[in-house]
């Protein structure tokens, strides 16, 4: 019974280390989360401006009326670890909603500023 105990107490002992450690990095991380800024977008300068109202037309037809430009992901921050790079390129726009939008690059086929907005 005795080597049951000793064997309990050295699993009881892992376990709880474990624990505890899962809960530092995860209390570790959540900090992290808090304090990092927020990634920067780039913009176009001179031809769209962050906060612009934009129409998007796409290859095949469809279209985004009225959203608001946010900027295009760089390779900075694919480099960083942030986003995979599959996203680097695309455009990021928001709708009245608020709700972001990423769009490939290689499916618009005209951006139109909307006038006065």
């Amino acid at each position: 019974m005795q080597m049951f105990y000793d064997t309990l107490a050295v699993v009881l002992a892992i376990s709880i280390g474990i624990m505890v450690l899962s809960v530092f990095f995860w209390l570790l991380a959540k900090i992290d989360n808090k304090l990092r800024k927020p990634a920067n977008l780039l913009h176009v300068k001179g031809i769209l401006d962050k906060g612009q109202r934009i129409n998007i037309h796409f290859n095949r037809s469809q279209t985004m009326m009225n959203v608001r430009f946010a900027g295009i992901i760089s390779e900075k921050q694919a480099e960083k670890g942030g986003l995979p790079y599959q996203l680097v390129g695309m455009m990021v726009v928001e709708d009245a909603e608020q709700k972001r939008f990423l769009v490939k690059a290689d499916t618009i086929r005209m951006i139109e500023q909307i006038a006065g907005k």
